[in-house]
């Protein structure tokens, strides 16, 4: 009888971890890698990367379309700036007035310290009006900045305004999984 319940709680155990497994598999993403300005990032299968090879933003994954012909703001890009001797805190302050600037609407809602692939980052939330042909869209953005070297990179998580929350979750696996690494 002990024998047997051995066996019927490993059965258990094991189906358990199969399930796990199961599970943990389920999460299929794409990692996109980029040598030239030395960073990786992960985005939920689906989603559609575009590269760029020139220019300060050699990243953009938008959300997938639910219907054909759908425009598509939801997306996280990540631009590359070279910097010479400024600091993480000195090249935020600068660019939070650049954007001031250079963003219609530009309205800073929050801002904070954190940590990113273990290297010190500072976020900014904001809202923003981003214009697409004809279109205009107020729109919800967290920037994240982390310098590294002579390298800052921005990693944004762009969203209308009233479907930012729906994707809050996904843009936190998406940013969190950054990495810079090495040339």
């Amino acid at each position: 009888m002990k024998t047997m319940r051995r066996v019927f709680c490993l059965g258990l155990g094991l189906m358990a971890v199969i399930l796990a497994g199961g599970i943990a598999c389920a999460e299929i993403v794409q990692k996109y890698i980029n040598m030239r300005d030395g960073f990786t990032i992960e985005v939920p299968r689906g989603w559609q990367i575009e590269e760029r090879e020139k220019g300060p933003s050699p990243f953009i994954a938008f959300r997938p379309r639910e219907k054909k012909g759908e425009i598509v703001f939801e997306r996280v890009d990540i631009v590359v700036e070279e910097i010479t001797d400024l600091s993480l805190d000195s090249f935020c302050q600068d660019y939070i007035k650049r954007l001031g600037n250079l963003l219609e609407g530009f309205t800073l809602v929050g801002e904070g310290e954190t940590k990113i692939g273990n290297l010190p980052a500072r976020w900014f939330f904001y809202t923003d009006t981003e214009k697409f042909i004809t279109l205009k869209v107020k729109a919800k953005v967290k920037q994240y900045i982390v310098v590294e070297g002579n390298r800052a990179y921005l990693i944004n998580c762009r969203a209308p305004a009233d479907t930012y929350a729906d994707y809050e979750e996904i843009f936190n696996k998406i940013v969190n999984s950054f990495q810079i690494s090495s040339k």
